[in-house]
């Protein structure tokens, strides 16, 4: 059951922050870079203190003492913000629903 609602739950936070985006750069003339940033240095505060908080001692050990796994981190890091940033620019240029129709067929060959 908490797997359905976390799923749920992370669905509709998806369109909101997809929703929003959208509206801040057509609306209010964001730009790509512009929305990027701030979506993501407020990500990067929640999940630090959640991570902090749930297992940040045992995560920075298993940083320090497994071979590779900083290097594994940075590059899942970089793919990831790539993909975030182009998804983003979709969005400026197509609109939030061929966005997320694009991300949700990625996701289904992913699958």
């Amino acid at each position: 059951t908490t797997g359905y609602v976390l799923s749920i739950l992370g669905l509709a936070l998806a369109a909101a922050q997809t929703n929003m985006a959208d509206h801040a750069m057509r609306d209010h003339g964001a730009s790509t870079l512009e929305n990027m940033l701030y979506v993501n240095v407020l990500g990067l505060a929640i999940v630090a203190v959640a991570a902090w908080v749930v297992d940040g001692r045992e995560a920075w050990e298993y940083m320090q003492h497994t071979e590779g796994a900083a290097g594994l981190l940075v590059l899942r890091s970089v793919t990831f913000y790539f993909g975030a940033l182009t998804f983003t620019a979709l969005t400026r240029h197509a609109g939030a629903v061929p966005a997320t129709a694009v991300a949700t067929a990625r996701k289904g060959l992913t699958v």
